[in-house]
């Protein structure tokens, strides 16, 4: 089940966080060819985004805009409309209720957008226990649905191109007194056909079990690689999968869906996990700005740069959480919103990812 605390809202002054800021001192760093400070934005733009809270982690993989789930009043994040924060800084709502025409409520979980501004949400419709990947267009009109099967709850979507697109979740259990939950990490095709399994076989190695204070048998399971997993197409058409596991693994995808090899990370504390996948011609970052406890959110946070073949670090950043609002990384810059002295729309900044000039290019 999603963890209504790990997407934490960000809610400025008005609302109280779902968790508790920490400033703390920062983790050791590795041993790396270079580190440094990220600062926090030096020029700040208006946008018309209402300064409300939202949910996070925002989808921000293409040009297109910032894809964010903002909230209103005590309602849950899943029936909240997608908002495309755009270049200009004009807004944009999706409402995910138009997959269906009988007034059905319709929940939404993980979404993603293409480079033509297209929206794929995760999404179910009414009672049913159905999971859908549904398609919005660019002004938010939707167009068609594919059936995941079984019981597949997803946790990461990207489209690919092609009317393909990378899920990846977990089958949901048919009775709470199992302790075991099995993932799901594929290509799928409009129809809902899978055409290449791209699961790991130490996908389900991770998994938490947590015997719930009931009188009978009862049990959660999380499984956080896959649940904290992130997917991002790069320029060249291949895809790159991170598994969020204690060692993260990058898995490098094909463009026609075929596995070409798996890298692991070392990550530079061991109670941090990723937040943000940041793919570029010359080198792969992560950055490592979420604590692994839903109850801790944090002021500072590591970005690691490493070598795409080797995986070795190359580089640590250290970059400002807060005050100003992280939301995600975007053409490899971080991006940032506040809002201050009253104003009810948020300003949006950005700061540079520092592109090492060790790093190594791709060797395909």
């Amino acid at each position: 089940m999603y963890d209504l605390h790990r997407a934490w809202i960000d809610a400025g002054r008005r609302v109280l966080l779902f968790c508790i800021f920490l400033i703390a001192p920062l983790p050791a760093k590795p041993q790396e060819a270079k580190s440094g400070t990220l600062g926090q934005p030096a020029k700040w733009a208006q946008t018309e985004l209402q300064s409300t809270s939202f949910a996070w982690p925002a989808s921000c993989n293409t040009a297109s805009g910032i894809y964010l789930r903002q909230l209103n009043g005590t309602q849950s994040w899943t029936y909240a409309p997608i908002t495309q924060l755009l270049p200009n800084g004009n807004t944009r709502k999706i409402d995910l209720g138009a997959a269906t025409n009988f007034g059905e409520s319709v929940l939404g979980v993980a979404f993603d957008s293409d480079g033509q501004g297209n929206v794929y949400a995760a999404i179910q419709i009414g009672r049913a226990i159905q999971w859908y990947i549904a398609k919005y267009d660019n002004a938010g009109r939707f167009i068609r649905k594919l059936t995941l099967p079984g019981k597949l709850l997803p946790y990461f979507v990207l489209p690919i191109g092609g009317d393909r697109i990378v899920v990846g979740g977990v089958v949901s259990r048919a009775s709470g007194t199992e302790t075991h939950t099995k993932s799901v990490v594929a290509i799928f095709d409009k129809d809902g056909n899978q055409l290449n399994s791209l699961s790991l076989p130490d996908d389900d190695a991770n998994e938490v079990v947590t015997k719930e204070p009931t009188k009978q048998m009862y049990y959660s399971v999380e499984n956080p690689t896959i649940e904290g997993a992130k997917a991002v197409l790069a320029d060249d058409g291949d895809i790159y999968i991170l598994r969020a596991s204690d060692r993260p693994t990058l898995q490098v995808v094909a463009a026609d869906g075929a596995s070409q090899r798996t890298v692991e990370f070392q990550p530079p504390a061991p109670d941090v996990m990723p937040s943000d996948l940041i793919v570029s011609k010359h080198s792969i970052a992560v950055a490592y700005f979420m604590s692994k406890s839903s109850k801790i959110c944090l002021t500072k946070g590591a970005l690691v740069v490493y070598g795409r073949q080797s995986g070795n670090v190359i580089a640590t950043y250290y970059a400002q959480l807060a005050p100003h609002r992280y939301v995600c990384a975007q053409n490899h810059q971080l991006v940032y919103f506040r809002s201050e002295n009253g104003q009810t729309n948020y300003q949006i900044g950005r700061v540079d990812i520092p592109e090492p000039d060790s790093s190594p290019i791709l060797q395909k």
